[in-house]
């Protein structure tokens, strides 16, 4: 079988084990709440706000614009803890394209049936399992992780600006759904740096240039929408 049709396969067990009993289990968790709230500000009112209608600075929009595309085609009226179970399906199918990607990146590595290992690891971890079948932030941001470093992987030593565009993108992304991946997308440069290589060395700091940038289009816009203070203030002064 081919490393594609391993990846639809694990991804495809990946999913139905997130979605099994999606509604029963795991309890509801306090940020599900919250997030779920965010979600349906945006689609239902076109601002990012959660309980007591307080902004979200917090964090970065992108997983709330998100929800809020699945939440639109939900009913106004909808009772909140149903709407929070299908909302879920969003990490429940981050968690299976994530599946699909890590075994590509440790298949392309290591072989096939490493991939395989490191994606059953993945798929069956308990903590795994309950953030992607709740509303958590990180299950977007790991799909947009390891996406980055596949595309990194697949470049080799010649990361072209296409593939360097696009794996800056990824992290970019990821950074838009939560800042503290930037720590992960980093290890392209510690990878660069025992590698060795010059190339990769000035590759790796303009994909993760590349990637702030894209993420700079949060500050971008709360600053033209006059509200770069309250940005300021939840980022570096910790206070909403």
């Amino acid at each position: 079988m081919t490393r594609n049709r391993w990846a639809l396969l694990l991804a495809a067990v990946s999913l139905v084990l997130n979605l099994t009993r999606i509604d029963v289990a795991p309890d509801i968790h306090g940020d599900e709440i919250m997030y779920y709230q965010a979600g349906t500000s945006v689609a239902r009112e076109g601002r990012l706000a959660w309980l007591e209608n307080v902004p979200v600075w917090v964090h970065p929009p992108l997983f709330f614009l998100t929800e809020a595309a699945v939440v639109t085609f939900l009913p106004e009226d909808v009772d909140i803890f149903h709407g929070i179970h299908v909302v879920r399906g969003v990490g429940a199918v981050f968690g299976a394209l994530t599946t699909a990607a890590l075994f590509l990146l440790v298949a392309g590595a290591f072989g096939v049936r490493a991939g395989i290992f490191a994606a059953g690891l993945f798929l069956l971890d308990p903590f795994v399992l309950r953030i992607c079948r709740r509303i958590m932030l990180e299950s977007q941001m790991q799909f947009f992780l390891v996406a980055g470093l596949l595309v990194v992987q697949r470049a080799g030593e010649r990361l072209t600006w296409g593939r360097g565009a696009a794996a800056a993108v990824l992290f970019g992304l990821a950074l838009l759904t939560k800042e503290i991946a930037l720590f992960a997308a980093g290890s392209v440069f510690v990878h660069a740096l025992l590698a060795r290589s010059r190339a990769l060395v000035l590759g790796s700091v303009a994909v993760l240039a590349g990637a702030v940038i894209v993420w700079s289009a949060y500050p971008v816009w709360a600053a033209a929408t006059g509200q770069w203070e309250e940005l300021r203030a939840a980022k570096w002064l910790g206070a909403e």
